[in-house]
C-alpha cells in the first residue's frame, strides 16, 4: 500500500539516513494508504493502481539515489528525484505491505 510521499531534499541520504528512518517510524501508523502494485526491473520502480494496470508513478534507476526496507514495521522507501526536476529536489515514497 502506498503511504504516501514528503520533500527530502533538505536531507543528505547517505549522511542522515537515521534522520530518514525516524521519520519513516513517524509514519507507520498513517491511516491513508491506498493499494497499489509495485513492479521492479532493470529500468527501474513503476508504481501501478490495486488494477496492475494503471500507471501511477514511474522512476528510472538512476533517479533513484536511496531505498530501505524496514522490515519489522513492513516499510519500504525510496528518495528520488522526479522527472525534469532539479538535482536538489528529492521525494520521499513510503509503502507498507
Amino acid at each position: 500500500q502506498y503511504v504516501g510521499s514528503f520533500a527530502a531534499d533538505e536531507l543528505d541520504v547517505q549522511r542522515d539516513a537515521a534522520l530518514l528512518d525516524e521519520r519513516l517510524r513517524t509514519l507507520q501508523d498513517c491511516p491513508r494508504r491506498r493499494s497499489v502494485v509495485l513492479k521492479f526491473s532493470l529500468q527501474g520502480l513503476k508504481v501501478y493502481g490495486a488494477d496492475g494496470e494503471t500507471l501511477l508513478m514511474a522512476h528510472a534507476l538512476r533517479r533513484i539515489l536511496y531505498s530501505t526496507w524496514r522490515s519489522a514495521e513492513g516499510q519500504f522507501a525510496f528518495v528520488a528525484r522526479n522527472p525534469r526536476s532539479p538535482a536538489t529536489k528529492l521525494f520521499c515514497h513510503l509503502f507498507v505491505g
